[in-house]
């Protein structure tokens, strides 16, 4: 009993023994790699087996393997659109409060070094309060900026 026919037009190879005068002739084939297309052939006609017909399955051997390629493509769409959901859920549930709870603090901070700074008496005093006013407000800024990028993302 024979193999079955690998549905793709291509079937593993096999080792065959060829009378002399023959053996020439596929040698030459397989040189110019033709070998397994000429016997393909020559067994269609002896066996009346259509070209057109395996040509017709090549074909659809060809468009199945492209319509799972496409489904890879859609399964794999679908995973990464669903992890950035996720990220983006995390980020508004967790992250984006908490940005908003540090604005609320530097703000308050920042309004009581402004009363302190003001009620300084030295110098020292009000050039350190006025170091730590800038301190706070570049990390004010650079939370501010952070926010604005977290909800431009929606």
């Amino acid at each position: 009993m024979g193999r079955k026919p690998n549905p793709r037009g291509k079937d593993r190879t096999r080792t065959i023994s060829l009378d002399g005068d023959v053996a020439e002739i596929a040698q030459h084939l397989a040189g110019k790699s033709q070998l397994s297309k000429v016997l393909s052939q020559l067994l269609r006609q002896a066996y009346n087996i259509s070209d057109e017909v395996a040509i017709m399955k090549d074909k659809l051997a060809a468009i199945v393997d492209e319509r799972k390629g496409l489904q890879r493509l859609e399964e794999q769409m679908i995973e990464d659109i669903g992890k950035q959901e996720e990220r983006i859920i995390h980020e508004r549930s967790h992250i984006l409060p908490s940005l908003y709870q540090r604005q609320g603090k530097l703000e308050e901070k920042m309004a009581r070094l402004e009363m302190e700074h003001k009620k300084a008496i030295d110098p020292t005093t009000s050039r350190r309060k006025a170091s730590q006013l800038q301190t706070t407000s570049n990390q004010l800024h650079e939370v501010l900026e952070e926010i604005a990028t977290m909800e431009g993302e929606e």
